[in-house]
């Protein structure tokens, strides 16, 4: 199968929601061909230091809702499904890129753990942020997986920084740099 590949300066992980403004007439035609063939799409992190602009991963995402803005351009939100490695990249004429045959990354093996702290400050982030707060109807403060990928999203790190835990699938080091940041950002 192949799949549209969107660079964008964002970091997007299984079960995490973005709204995306589209404007460019490639990813006006990549929203309307997978809207017809109801697949998803696969946003990957900008990397600038490749020619094609794509990391060597991203996230399946899927379309959940779409609207206009007052101007007329198109506003999607979309929810990450899995983790995707990404490779074989081809271009339309247009400039769009797709990859074929992405293989799916197996996420973190989350040990038991209790994140009271960690999930009662993201709780506070999302009810402080209107923005962020409207992306989740349904937050799942009980799973330490989602409040650990929310921070990941969320927090303004360097994104090669991100990328290496996401490509470890370590969850004991996500939540030792997550620990670090937040008590670090709150002296």
């Amino acid at each position: 199968m192949k799949y549209a590949v969107f660079p964008l300066p964002l970091v997007l992980l299984p079960q995490g929601v973005t709204k995306l403004k589209i404007f460019e007439q490639r990813y006006i035609h990549m929203v309307k061909e997978c809207l017809r063939e109801q697949r998803g799409f696969v946003i990957t992190p900008l990397a600038k230091e490749n020619d094609d602009q794509t990391s060597e991963f991203g996230c399946l995402v899927k379309i959940i809702d779409f609207d206009q803005d007052p101007t007329g351009q198109l506003l999607i939100t979309v929810q990450g499904e899995s983790l995707m490695r990404i490779d074989n990249i081809t271009y339309l004429d247009n400039g769009l890129r797709y990859c074929t045959h992405p293989t799916e990354i197996e996420t973190a093996t989350v040990p038991e753990v209790e994140l009271t702290d960690l999930a009662q400050a993201l709780k506070w982030v999302l009810d402080n942020n209107p923005e962020l707060k409207c992306l989740y109807d349904c937050p799942n403060y009980d799973d330490a997986k989602w409040v650990a990928y929310r921070w990941l999203e969320i927090l303004p790190v360097d994104y090669n920084q991100k990328k290496l835990i996401i490509r470890d699938h370590d969850f004991e080091q996500l939540l030792d740099f997550l620990h670090t940041v937040i008590n670090f950002n709150e002296r």
